[in-house]
């Protein structure tokens, strides 16, 4: 397998595990980091979906209710929008 594969995989567990023992704030951060490094990070809805459970108040508005999910994915078109049209050197 790949070595990036490993990598992402690696991220995608530490994010995971950030849910329990960080703060919201913290794992927030490095979900825009874990978008901004990966190629089409679609783990982010997860860790929104995620987020929404743990921290979440029930409303009777949909905005307020998945507020997380909804940043997570206006992250991700952000990035996909960063990503087509800035150049990143390696």
């Amino acid at each position: 397998m790949d070595n990036s594969i490993y990598k992402r995989a690696a991220a995608l567990v530490f994010l995971m595990v950030s849910l329990f023992l960080f703060s919201w704030w913290i794992t927030v951060s490095l979900g825009i980091c874990f978008v901004l490094f990966f190629k089409s990070p679609y783990e982010v809805f997860a860790l929104g979906i995620f987020l929404d459970g743990l921290y979440g108040t029930e409303q009777s508005s949909f905005l307020y209710t998945h507020l997380f999910f909804l940043g997570s994915a206006l992250a991700f078109v952000v990035s996909m929008w960063i990503k087509e049209h800035l150049i990143f050197r390696s």
